[in-house]
């Protein structure tokens, strides 16, 4: 990660790696995900809120775009 941020260049999936580690900093359950998009393959990060008593929450965070 220090290489990608000094170089202040990444792609989506170094952006989404860290993003979800900030996440999972801040105790998110989170998780990076792999698709595909009409461009091709793409990487996103998940987050999982479970609530009590209530459904869960699932958010997905573009990390190229925020």
């Amino acid at each position: 990660m220090h290489s990608f941020i000094s170089r202040q260049y990444g792609d989506c999936e170094d952006h989404s790696i860290l993003l979800g580690s900030l996440l999972l900093g801040f105790h998110l359950n989170a998780y990076v995900c792999i698709g595909t998009t009409e461009e091709g393959v793409h990487v996103w990060v998940t987050t999982l809120i479970a609530k009590p008593n209530k459904a869960s929450k699932v958010v997905f965070w573009e990390s190229l775009t925020g």
